[in-house]
């Protein structure tokens, strides 16, 4: 029984394995000490039986690990003996993979028993495989003008996403989609100045068509309304005596109609105003005083009052407006978010399924990058900043479920995109970088990305803009 005990001490120290192949039939392929996870569930070890609970030749009365009775519990025996695992769960999901010295199987629970107890199993999600589906150049006159916004929406009517990019040099240029992840420049949009800094996109006016709202260019801002066709009306531009910088949209006063918030860089108005979308377009109802510039700027329910509320972001601290619903916000609530560097937006998702919306950023952690999780405590109360340890470079983060496991997941999208998937516990797992094509940035240029089903079949696709160029990166069933 020592032996055993020793190897079954072994065996679990060989759980947390991350790197190796991938069994796929349900046979070894090769890997050392082989894993192999039967179609119900059993598995069996240096040589065991798959589906029949063998472990090391022994047989675990028969039964099947996760699902059948081994002993009276469930589950394999190393040296033949009886198990008690009495229908304990490791975490595992449905398509997981179960990874054991390198080896694994894409197939549902596993229990590992091990003669004299129950030992925690290191599960991975299958990561999603992306393929460049579509790029396509800016114009020439473009080429040195990099983007700094970029939203989807449908524009002209069809059913089908859109895209809308803002560049530095103060143009915004509208690509129609096909519905299959291809796209084509259709609309130029200029704005009077350049050195435009953000836009927004969404339905400002109530009349059922989709907007653009581009910030930049000093003090204004300017409105293009949309129209059925996907043409633009005459912009709207409006100098407001503040340097605005960044943008959100969101349901800031509860009359059913989109609002905008923009954020100021201006050292002698720091704050951001918030305006009331209608018929007539925008119109100021609140500045929010800040403790900083605004970088960036996210909307989303923080607090869970069902409000609209702000998070302004720049050089790793958050500004948390709290939103009353009529408008107007409390005052502003810091909390640090990294080191050194934080100037893009900050995600509001739920990463340790609490029901509790969380934090989600780009930091930076020198020489690569990397991002920060803060929990939602509730009671507008956040937790400690958890730095990620994955080095995602400098640029923005996009969080959304490409495992298809109901957690949700985050792409680094600076440069070299790379995917990290979530635990659900507010934790991430694994680092799948995602083959990208040259896009023009350099190292140190801006990019703007944006994650939405582009082609109708249900998964999360990815758009990138930078220097030169989109990208179009689709998942691939």
């Amino acid at each position: 029984m020592a032996t055993a005990q020793a190897l079954a001490l072994s065996i679990v120290a060989s759980l947390v394995v991350l790197t190796g192949c991938l069994s796929t039939e349900g046979v070894d392929v090769g890997c050392g000490t082989g894993c192999v996870i039967g179609p119900d569930g059993g598995s069996a070890t240096a040589g065991g039986a798959a589906g029949g609970g063998a472990a090391g030749g022994g047989a675990a009365g028969g039964g099947a690990a996760g699902g059948g009775a081994a002993g009276g519990g469930g589950g394999s025996s190393l040296d033949g003996g009886s198990a008690a695992c009495a229908g304990e769960t490791l975490g595992c999901r449905a398509g997981d993979v179960h990874r054991v010295d390198g080896c694994g199987e894409s197939l549902g629970r596993l229990h590992d028993c091990l003669g004299f107890g129950c030992a925690a199993a290191a599960c991975v999600s299958p990561a999603p495989t992306f393929v460049t589906s579509h790029t396509a150049n800016f114009p020439t006159a473009a080429r040195v003008a990099y983007p700094q916004g970029l939203g989807v929406a449908d524009f002209n009517s069809d059913s089908h996403p859109d895209l809308a990019v803002g560049t530095l040099n103060g143009f915004v240029y509208v690509f129609f989609g096909a519905g299959d992840g291809s796209f084509m420049l259709a609309r130029t949009l200029t704005t009077p100045r350049d050195n435009l800094k953000s836009i927004a996109v969404g339905d400002l006016t109530g009349d059922g068509r989709p907007d653009i709202v581009a910030t930049g260019g000093g003090s204004s801002y300017v409105l293009f309304r949309g129209t059925s066709t996907g043409s633009f009306s005459q912009p709207q531009a409006v100098e407001l005596g503040a340097y605005l910088y960044s943008s959100a949209v969101g349901h800031f006063d509860g009359d059913g109609i989109l609002d905008v918030a923009m954020g100021s860089m201006a050292t002698s108005d720091l704050g951001v105003y918030v305006f009331r979308g209608g018929p007539a377009g925008l119109v100021l109802t609140s500045k929010s005083p800040l403790n900083g510039y605004s970088a960036a700027l996210s909307a989303g329910d923080v607090d869970g009052d069902g409000k609209q509320d702000l998070i302004s972001n720049a050089d790793g601290v958050a500004q948390l407006l709290f939103g009353r619903g009529d408008g107007t916000f409390a005052p502003a609530v810091q909390h640090t978010l990294g080191a050194e560097y934080g100037g893009y937006l900050v995600s509001i998702v739920d990463v340790n399924s609490d029901g509790r919306r969380d934090l989600v950023s780009t930091i930076r952690v020198p020489p690569t990058g990397g991002f920060s999780v803060v929990l939602n405590l509730g009671a507008r109360a956040l937790g400690q900043t958890m730095p990620g340890t994955i080095a995602c470079g400098r640029g923005p983060l996009l969080v959304a479920d490409w495992t298809r496991d109901s957690l949700p997941d985050v792409v680094c999208a600076a440069r070299d995109l790379s995917l990290t998937v979530g635990n659900g516990d507010g934790t991430f797992r694994g680092w799948f970088p995602i083959a990208a094509p040259d896009i023009g940035a350099g190292a140190n240029d801006y990019i703007s990305s944006v994650a939405a089903d582009l082609n109708h079949d249900g998964r999360v696709d990815i758009v990138q803009a930078g220097g030169h160029s989109l990208a179009v990166y689709r998942v691939q069933p």
